[in-house]
């Protein structure tokens, strides 16, 4: 009777396994699906049996049921074929299922492109068990099922198995078909343990050649850990294979880049070898900082012959923002470069690195006079408010150049150029079209601010300085107080004054509405361009736009029944641009309003 209880009780275990097995839900993700095609994963917190907690889970998951989702795929029906799809190749992962398993297998068999992918993308999500099955792909006399057979491994990897182990590659590396010797050299470059008879292999593949090598036998060895690294760094000790090592340094670690950075200082310096000296300066890019051995041969590169080098070892400064501090007067001396292009970019990473205004600064207002001005400006007005004397100086006492450098360092600055505005405003009446246009778009940049402004703006409309569209954007810039300026104008009664502004409120992006009333009368103009430019004004306010969100229909019914009974007639306008633009927006306000 004991024993008989015993059994009944461990049969009621197993059975409550089973059931909570059987009732397995898959988490599904809003995932790209192309994406899982290729083998990219994501989080993968694994399966999430029925009843777990989902007060905390992302909007967009859901959960759908095991045995539905692998009934789908076996289904015969296409579209619940493809429907179930859509869900594995976002599931976080799938139960391992035999006769699923098969099934995936005689799809990578098929020949069909299409299946094999979506196999793939199925396939991996049930883990390293599948390999028991795909091991045999890698003897198939067919190439392209040996290379899904290699390609498992990777993408588990990628997948998140990090537990999986490479089967040999050497076979790999020389099988008879290319396909296969490229894969196999993909997932090695990729990097794999050290395996000694494989990095025999790449040294040997290893030839001096011309041209950086980011991917290849070099990056193999690289990103084999310390053995075969080791192997790259002797390379640097022969002059056939030093471009190949210092290629495959780029697959290296950074404490190794910067272990060796005696050495690169070394090829740098040495300008006998032009290819060699961009290799190592390229090298920098790795680095995070740690680097201040090298200012002395920094310097002295960047007073070489070598633009390429030059602009090479700036550009890596660049990648390094902030941490590139330490070259702060490595850059400064760059300012005086003879080549406008490295002078322009010394002066742009100024800026970024935003490091010791007080030196950097007074560099940059006299590089205000030089080829560089306007990226010096550009960068003084990313220090803020200490940039204001040297900007003011460079407006008040500088040449006509320095004055329209300095006014892009003022729209940098924004707002806090307020001190600087009377003398941004006071540039509108300079008879210098380029000045005057410039001056005007950094008035749009103060915002608010720039409202004194206004008056100005729309006399350098009048006068065609300005196009509609570019004072548009402007007076969309400062606000609603050029609303009031622009309804003044529409009502002076005098034409040179109005016609331009209806001419801009057509490309004021759908923040016209506040003038549809006074626009109204345009709309019978006996000039069509004139009643084009009002129809567009009107019709345009009934929506909402902003430079981040794009354009979108403001919420306002009776707006949109206003703005339709005012163009309706102009559905029969003697102009086809004026009643083709009305007809149009008339079926768009009508569909609106349904």
């Amino acid at each position: 009777m004991r024993r008989a209880v015993i059994a009944l009780v461990l049969l009621a275990a197993v059975a409550a396994v089973g059931w909570q097995v059987a009732r397995t839900y898959i988490v599904i993700r809003p995932l790209d699906l192309q994406d899982q095609v290729d083998g990219a994963g994501g989080e993968q917190p694994g399966l999430i049996a029925k009843g777990a907690q989902k007060q905390d889970r992302p909007e967009g998951v859901r959960e759908i049921d095991a045995r539905e989702l692998l009934r789908g795929l076996r289904s015969e029906d296409s579209e619940e074929r493809d429907a179930a799809y859509e869900n594995a190749a976002a599931a976080e992962r799938l139960p391992f299922d035999e006769d699923l398993v098969r099934l995936m297998i005689v799809w990578l068999r098929s020949g069909d492109s299409v299946r094999a992918k979506r196999a793939y993308a199925v396939l991996l999500r049930v883990g390293p068990r599948v390999l028991q099955h795909t091991e045999p792909l890698l003897r198939s006399p067919d190439g392209v099922l040996r290379i899904w057979g290699l390609i498992f491994y990777g993408g588990l990897k990628r997948f998140g198995f990090e537990n999986v182990a490479y089967p040999p590659m050497l076979p790999f590396l020389e099988d008879e078909d290319d396909r296969v010797r490229r894969v196999a050299m993909s997932i090695v470059s990729g990097g794999i343990p050290y395996d000694e008879d494989v990095a025999a292999y790449l040294l040997d593949q290893i030839k001096p050649s011309a041209g950086a090598l980011y991917y290849g036998p070099e990056a193999g060895l690289a990103r084999m850990g310390p053995k075969g690294v080791a192997h790259i760094l002797a390379m640097l000790d022969d002059p056939k294979l030093l471009y190949n090592g210092l290629g495959g340094l780029h697959s290296a670690p950074a404490d190794v880049i910067r272990s060796i950075l005696p050495r690169l200082g070394r090829l740098i310096e040495d300008d006998s070898n032009e290819d060699a000296q961009l290799a190592a300066v390229q090298l920098l890019f790795k680095l995070e900082g740690d680097f201040e051995v090298l200012l002395p041969t920094l310097t002295k590169a960047l007073r070489g012959e070598s633009f390429v080098v030059r602009n090479a070892i700036l550009m890596a400064l660049e990648q390094m923002e902030g941490r590139a501090a330490p070259a702060l007067d490595v850059v400064i001396e760059a300012l005086d470069d003879s080549d406008e292009r490295i002078a322009n970019r010394a002066a742009g990473i100024l800026g970024d690195l935003g490091a010791q205004p007080e030196k950097v600064l007074p560099a940059l207002r006299e590089a205000l006079r030089g080829d560089a001005a306007r990226a010096a400006a550009v960068s003084s007005g990313q220090f803020g408010l200490a940039a204001l004397p040297y900007l003011q100086d460079a407006m008040d006492h500088g040449d006509e150049d320095e004055r329209y450098a300095a006014l892009h360092g003022v729209a940098v600055l924004g707002p806090k150029a307020e001190p600087l505005r009377e003398r941004v405003i006071g540039m509108l009446e300079i008879d210098d079209y380029e000045l005057q246009t410039l001056a005007a778009a950094t008035i749009g940049k103060l915002g608010v601010l720039g409202a004194p402004g206004i008056p100005g703006i729309l006399r350098l409309l009048r006068e065609d300085v300005l196009t509609p569209g570019s004072a548009a954007g402007i007076l969309i810039e400062i606000g609603k107080p050029a609303e009031a300026a622009i309804l003044t104008e529409l009502r002076s009664g005098d034409d040179a004054r109005r016609l331009p502004v209806v001419h801009m409120l057509g490309a004021f992006h759908g923040r016209s509405a506040f003038a549809i009333d006074d626009l109204a009368p345009f709309l019978q103009d006996d000039d069509a361009q004139v009643r084009l430019a009002a129809l567009r004004a009107i019709a345009c306010s009934t929506w909402a736009t902003s430079i981040w969100d794009g354009v979108k229909p403001a919420n306002d019914p009776p707006l949109w029944r206003r703005v339709r009974a005012l163009i309706d007639p102009l559905q029969r306008d003697k102009d086809s641009r004026v009643n083709n633009f009305a007809r149009r927006n008339v079926a768009e306000l009508d569909r609106m309003l349904r």
